[in-house]
């Protein structure tokens, strides 16, 4: 976190990689219901089940996805952008002819 800030107050951005267990947390993004304390987000961020809540970018090669989304980084206390590569394998093991 103290590295990350101290890079974004000179106007720069960092690029990197997040650890596969990183705490992230989605967005809200409903409008206010007008009765207490305001959202702020709504529940963690899980890759395989909330694939659909990540907004797809396209193909690289053919099972290779690309797709981006929003939310916050607990560990560095902000707001992110994190894109995430998926590769589809096969699940066969050999090829019978």
């Amino acid at each position: 976190e103290k590295f990350v800030s101290a890079v974004v107050g000179t106007g720069l951005q960092v690029v990197g990689k997040l650890r596969n267990d990183a705490d992230l947390l989605w967005l809200y993004s409903a409008p206010y219901s007008g009765r207490g304390r305001p959202k702020i987000f709504d529940g963690k961020v899980n890759a395989e089940k909330d694939l659909h809540r990540f907004e797809y970018i396209g193909e690289l090669d053919i099972g290779e996805s690309i797709y981006t989304g929003v939310v916050h980084s607990k560990c560095l206390k902000c707001t992110i952008r994190v894109v995430m590569f998926r590769i589809q394998r096969d699940t066969k093991i050999g090829i019978s002819q």
